[in-house]
């Protein structure tokens, strides 16, 4: 049994999914019971529920099982001792494997985002845990779904940093199919993999792409921190902490961008070329004509 902590997320489902089709069973934990059908649709043999603060409710769920996935919430002010103390109740509980999904290049210290993961990684690496660590780049659903609607109906792709910012992207899915290798194989363990498709994007590109694939012009503009999806709608730029980490990270990627982009880790991993960005919006856009 596999406990995935914030099972209900979307890289938490993706994360279900990829381990149910391994023969994985999963013991999802979820503060939302509403949200018990969808795990369980994506292929969760259980639920727990519990807020990923209580540390007890955890604990409780960790009990019996033999591995547990983490992923730290989005600009959590205490998400580096709520990471440790995870990684703390594994050993404690008897766990066997742990896998952690952390962040592309962790050492950059002026990132609020990347300095709890560096805590996390250094407390695993102190333990005797089978710890898989994972180091995605960014994420290319957070932006795309975020900003697909406007570049269908008005033209603009727009995103929260510089349109000549050129960053790494992962697809998620990707990312999913590396944590179910982790768990069901032994060929990660006690790893440290740094996660990317192949090849940096500006936001420019990506209009390219998604002009490509509707048939209709779109252009890349930068948009208002507080009107960017991904920090917006999940309200978490009225968290003081949250807000001075967008800041950081807009500082950041419009003076450096998020460089990297070398996809022979996941490529080796997962033993096929990994998504790109084309291929990404190329399967969005199958799946919403489906829909």
């Amino acid at each position: 049994m596999i406990l995935v902590l914030g099972a209900s997320g979307d890289t938490g489902l993706a994360v279900t999914r990829a381990l149910a089709a391994r023969g994985a069973e999963v013991r999802a934990f979820i503060r939302d019971t509403g949200k018990a059908k969808k795990v369980l649709g994506a292929g969760a043999t259980e639920v727990a529920e519990g807020d990923l603060r209580d540390l007890a409710a955890i604990e409780r769920a960790a009990t019996g099982c033999e591995g547990v996935y983490f992923i730290g919430p989005r600009f959590m002010p205490e998400e580096a001792q709520l990471g440790k103390a995870v990684v703390d109740i594994a050993e404690r509980t008897g766990i066997r494997r742990f896998v952690f999904s952390g962040v592309y290049h962790p050492s950059i210290s002026a990132l609020l985002n990347h300095q709890p993961k560096l805590a996390v990684e250094d407390h695993l690496y102190k333990t005797d845990l089978e710890f898989t660590v994972l180091q995605p780049s960014r994420f290319m659903h957070g932006p795309l779904v975020s900003g697909w609607a406007r570049a269908v109906q008005e033209g603009v792709y727009a995103d929260a940093f510089s349109p000549d910012a050129r960053m790494a992207y992962v697809d998620y899915e990707d990312v999913a199919e590396a944590v179910a290798i982790a768990f069901t194989e032994q060929r990660l363990v006690r790893g440290t993999f740094e996660l990317s498709a192949p090849g940096e994007y500006t936001a420019r590109d990506i209009a390219a792409h998604l002009a490509e694939a509707l048939g209709r012009p779109v252009r890349a503009e930068q948009a208002a921190l507080d009107q960017y999806g991904p920090a917006a709608q999940q309200g978490l730029l009225a968290s003081p902490f949250a807000a001075e980490g967008f800041k950081r990270l807009r500082e950041y990627y419009d003076g450096y961008g998020f460089r990297g982009g070398n996809g022979l880790v996941l490529e080796t991993i997962l033993g096929r070329e990994p998504t790109g960005i084309a291929a990404w919006i190329a399967r969005h856009l199958r799946t919403r004509q489906s829909t």
